[in-house]
């Protein structure tokens, strides 16, 4: 951690006794899964949490992008690794990239620039082969994920990151971070990684480059993980407050 990110970790913790309020105050939490239920107990071992688990979630269309038209508009042909996340610390794009290093594989990244040092270290690291598209509409979005091999979102957490299950529903295969929720979404059907390892991080992406498309993923996203059963797992959250 550098100064910036202690100096983050300092505030979080003098600031604690703010989201302690909050919880005590609340008559039902809505964490995104289990895990993060389990974490909130953790941090608050005195209090009694009480939540209903509503998930993060993606929209359809990130179902039905086109592989041609991503490449007859970008012009990158051949596999590729993709990442779609914001370009910052937590993203890790930094480890992916110098995980990869001296590999054959190409990179592609999308996503609008976060920290500004750390995206010009970034984009001076980015190398000739890799590619920087930007910050992309949901439909070219969609295509990217068509057309990629793999995405790989190597985040020092996720929750699960909604990446993961745009890509998921797209077909990709899954290189992510073992830290966070995504394994409770993704169960076996991903491959995990240290963030801070780049040797795990390399063979978690050359284990899914080389394994076949998960065959449950993209049903499973599908039926569980859409922002209209998002909508009605908040509804009868909200019913069952007013019922009591």
């Amino acid at each position: 951690a550098g100064p910036g990110e202690l100096k983050r970790l300092a505030w979080w913790e003098a600031t604690q006794y703010r989201r302690r309020e909050v919880i005590v105050g609340a008559d039902l939490l809505l964490p995104n899964a289990h895990l993060e239920a389990a974490q909130i107990q953790k941090d608050f071992p005195e209090l009694q949490i009480k939540y209903q688990v509503v998930p993060n979630a993606t929209d359809r269309t990130f179902a039905s992008g086109s592989p041609a038209r991503f490449r007859r508009r970008y012009k990158i042909y051949g596999d590729f690794i993709f990442c779609s996340a914001r370009v910052d610390p937590r993203k890790n794009q930094l480890a992916l990239i110098q995980a990869l290093a001296g590999t054959r594989f190409q990179l592609v990244f999308a996503g609008t620039p976060g920290d500004a040092a750390y995206f010009r270290r970034f984009k001076a690291d980015l190398g000739g082969k890799n590619h920087y598209l930007g910050l992309l509409k949901p439909a070219d979005l969609a295509d990217a994920y068509a057309a990629a091999r793999v995405h790989a979102l190597v985040s020092w957490y996720d929750t699960p990151g909604l990446a993961n299950l745009e890509a998921g529903l797209a077909g990709c295969r899954l290189v992510t971070t073992h830290r966070g929720t995504a394994r409770e979404y993704l169960g076996t059907e991903a491959f995990y990684c240290d963030p801070g390892d780049l040797k795990s991080i390399k063979v978690a992406v050359v284990q899914a480059y080389g394994s076949p498309v998960p065959k449950g993923l993209r049903t499973k996203i599908a039926q569980k993980y859409t922002w209209a059963r998002v909508g009605e797992l908040t509804l009868a959250a909200y019913r069952q407050i007013l019922a009591n």
